[in-house]
């Protein structure tokens, strides 16, 4: 897996999709994408390019879910590339349930970090290898 991380507007996802057409040459059956941004958390699941994981982790706890069940399950259903933003920088937000937010999906990038073969931090759009 590739996990792909930055700040905001860092090209994350033009990233991840360069890295999809380069791994598109080896899968027939063409990718599922899954955007945080605009699709329900449960199209996460199974999905080989999961675009603002941080977006699915507020959606899932918008509604009272559990934000680490739904991360260890989207881990388990091995996408091939994920994208995710910083969101922990920055001054803290007075709204408890915003700091919550934070917190989780930072616990969110940590755990599909541990798992990644690739990680890669965007920085004006220019990708840097970290692990």
């Amino acid at each position: 897996m590739i996990l792909i991380v930055g700040g905001r507007g860092q090209g994350q996802t033009e990233y991840a999709k360069q890295c999809l057409n380069d791994l598109s040459e080896s899968k027939e059956d063409g990718f599922r994408i899954a955007d945080g941004n605009s699709d329900e958390p449960k199209m996460a699941i199974g999905a080989d390019l999961i675009l603002n994981l941080h977006a699915f982790v507020r959606s899932v706890m918008k509604v009272g879910g559990d934000p680490r069940v739904f991360t260890r399950e989207l881990l388990e259903s091995a996408p091939e590339i994920v994208t995710i933003d910083e969101v922990g920088c920055g001054i803290v937000p007075i709204d408890a349930f915003e700091r919550e937010y934070r917190d989780e999906a930072g616990v969110a990038g940590q755990l599909f970090a541990s798992h990644a073969d690739q990680v890669f931090r965007m920085i004006c759009g220019i990708p840097q290898r970290i692990r």
